[in-house]
């Protein structure tokens, strides 16, 4: 089994290519898990329901060129694209992008003496729209 690390990704929120402030990132892409039991089932029957999506972004928050925090106070809680792909290099399937159009509801300001700021935001899925993966 082929292992990978990260080391450069891309990541592109609020029209703005945010890759050089990202310590990390993690993506969630699910479905809902639904209950379609009958009675005389002997077990439980499940099919994946709804597509949702979030992502969990670490950000060096840097007050001294402000922009982390001008466009995370700009856009909260406005809907925006999003693309985020492993590497910074081309899409591939070693390298797939994910798009999709999501929403922040809070910007928690991380502050700790002797420690670099950070904020870190979940973004959600805004419009009901899976999130696309593209390899190509």
């Amino acid at each position: 089994m082929a292992k990978s690390h990260a080391s450069i990704c891309y990541f592109y929120f609020m029209a703005t290519d945010l890759s050089a402030y990202v310590r990390s990132i993690t993506v969630r892409d699910s479905r809902d898990e639904l209950d379609v039991s009958d009675m005389s089932a002997a077990g439980i029957k499940r099919i994946a329901g709804t597509p949702d999506w979030s992502v969990d972004v670490e950000l060096y928050n840097d007050f001294a060129d402000n922009l982390v925090n001008e466009l995370l106070n700009t856009n909260l809680g406005v809907a925006t694209a999003l693309t985020f792909r492993p590497g910074s290099g081309n899409i591939g399937t070693g390298n797939p992008e994910y798009t999709g159009t999501g929403i922040f509801f809070e910007n928690p300001i991380a502050l700790a003496k002797k420690e670099v700021a950070m904020v870190s935001l979940t973004i959600k899925c805004s419009n009901g729209v899976a999130l696309a993966r593209a390899t190509a």
